[in-house]
């Protein structure tokens, strides 16, 4: 086992040998620790972990698992219990397959029969997760799989004129509140969930949590997945009023999903089209584009991180608008036709 050597620091480092790279160079792992036994720990540890990925003893369902753990502190509670539910439910018998027995063959055809029971994204995700764990125990492995082709989802934006009903039924209602953020300043279910009094500015609402389920099926607040959850959604006088008015705690005492089942009960009840509590983000997004709002600042306001992800996510929000932009356009070089149609009269 290799040794320890103590640093001018005063701290303690090993180098181990980790194998060798394309181009045949040979690369180690550095260990430092303040003690040299603590050192040499991690060293053993890694070298035993190394050579169950050599050996191949490792099945694959320990393989996530373990991938899972070695993550779980970096990971939001909601996307850790997703992998723990993934990693139990899906993947069949491949994880009893060891990793020294995997081959193409045997992913490609899990993932075929995956395939015939959940959504393409779904076998996406399982898929994502197992090549994941794949690169931490098994580097050399290389996936080629097929995956099914992503569907077109089609959503719902909700007109003005349902707006306006919504507004009307949910008038001094515990969904109220919700609805007008997710409207008005395009927070997430889990965003209203955590809003708090002091959140809460003269212009609008600072947004900087959230509220999700743990693996425990609690609910925890977590901070946003991306820089760009992090943001000022500007707020009407009205409902900044409103919000005020509920005092310095929660603003709202609903949970993510007791918002989503009271929004469809109130759907129902006034026999409005059913559509997502989240879709009145998308009309949030398109009530911007109408007003020729900059996608730049749509994607600030709503917490998108890129315009890639408000176009690809959000492009059935512009349809509506893009007929007019092809009429537009029409006119346009219809003008430079009758033009030269006048010309060749008048040449004749």
């Amino acid at each position: 086992m290799a040794k320890a050597k103590k640093l001018p620091s005063g701290n303690w480092n090993v180098l181990v040998f980790a194998g060798k790279d394309a181009s045949g160079k040979r690369r180690y792992e550095s260990f430092t620790a303040p003690t040299k036994r603590e050192a040499e720990f991690m060293a053993a540890e890694f070298t035993l972990k190394r050579k169950d990925r050599q050996s191949g003893s490792m099945a694959v369902g320990e393989a996530l698992d373990r991938y899972i753990d070695s993550k779980e502190s970096v990971l939001s509670p909601s996307t850790v219990r997703t992998y723990r539910n993934s990693a139990k439910r899906d993947y069949g018998g491949l994880r009893e397959v060891k990793l020294r027995d995997l081959t193409q063959e045997i992913v490609q055809r899990e993932m075929s029969r995956e395939a015939k029971s959940h959504s393409p994204k779904t076998v996406r995700n399982i898929h994502g997760l197992l090549s994941a764990a794949l690169r931490m125990f098994l580097p050399d492995f290389a996936l080629h799989t097929t995956l099914p082709q992503k569907k077109k989802v089609e959503y719902h934006t909700p007109s003005a004129e349902e707006i306006k009903k919504l507004l009307e039924v949910s008038k001094g209602t515990d969904i109220e509140i919700p609805i007008l953020l997710a409207m008005c300043g395009s927070l997430r279910r889990s965003e209203v969930s955590a809003l708090t009094g002091g959140d809460v500015t003269d212009l609008g609402v600072k947004i900087s949590k959230a509220l999700v389920q743990n693996i425990n099926r609690e609910w925890v607040e977590k901070s946003p997945k991306t820089a760009a959850g992090y943001r000022f959604a500007p707020l009407p006088p009205p409902l900044i009023e409103k919000l005020r008015a509920q005092g310095p705690g929660r603003i709202c005492p609903l949970t993510p999903d007791q918002i989503t089942r009271r929004f469809h009960r109130l759907l129902k009840r006034h026999n409005m089209q059913l559509f997502r509590f989240h879709d009145l983000r998308h009309y949030f997004a398109s009530a911007l584009h109408a007003l020729g709002v900059p996608d730049k600042y749509i994607m600030l306001y709503g917490g998108w991180e890129s315009e890639s992800v408000l176009h690809g996510v959000y492009q059935h929000v512009l349809e509506e608008h893009k007929s007019q932009t092809e009429d537009k356009v029409i006119d346009y070089f219809s003008g430079f036709m009758q033009n030269e149609k006048q010309d060749k009269k008048l040449e004749g």
